[in-house]
């Protein structure tokens, strides 16, 4: 799904500036964007599995720790986003409210269709990624076997504490 958004990104650059080109345009944005949505609980799921590796693998809790850090990136992100389009779009030179010169115009296309393709390609590296359900359930056996554990330990030390 997201090679299709990454295609349908860059083919965008490529589309003339014609009345079908505007319309064949507005269809690749919608195509990228309905693929990239499809994609986006794919990776909201994730965010949960990567947190019970993380406490599998270094016996440390962090889930509180991820859900302060993944809206913290998301606030920095659109910031980042909106200071980049401002800076783009004065080394582009566009002037509002005129006729855009063709280097403007090719500079607010790339940051519309590559410049997008380019972010979510980066992505790609997610595939590498090598979490089974087999393994995920692996995973939460034995958190479960620990946590019963610790808490028998921590009833215990609470019983020495009160006697």
């Amino acid at each position: 799904m997201v090679i299709i958004t990454i295609v349908s990104s860059v083919a965008m650059f490529f589309i003339p500036a014609t009345a079908s080109g505007k319309i064949t345009f507005y269809a690749l944005y919608v195509l990228g964007g309905l693929f990239m949505g499809f994609a986006m609980p794919a990776q909201l799921t994730m965010i949960p599995l990567a947190i019970d590796y993380g406490e599998w693998k270094n016996k440390t809790s962090s889930g509180g720790f991820f859900g302060a850090i993944n809206g913290f990136t998301q606030t920095l992100a659109t910031a980042i986003s909106g200071g980049l389009i401002a800076a783009i779009l004065v080394i582009v030179n566009y002037v509002p409210n005129v006729t855009q010169s063709t280097n403007s115009l090719i500079g607010i296309k790339f940051m519309m269709s590559v410049l997008p393709a380019i972010v979510i390609s980066i992505g790609l590296v997610i595939f590498g990624w090598d979490m089974t359900d087999k393994k995920h359930q692996e995973i939460i056996e034995e958190l479960n076997k620990n946590r019963k554990s610790e808490s028998k330990d921590a009833q215990e030390i609470k019983n020495r504490i009160i006697s």
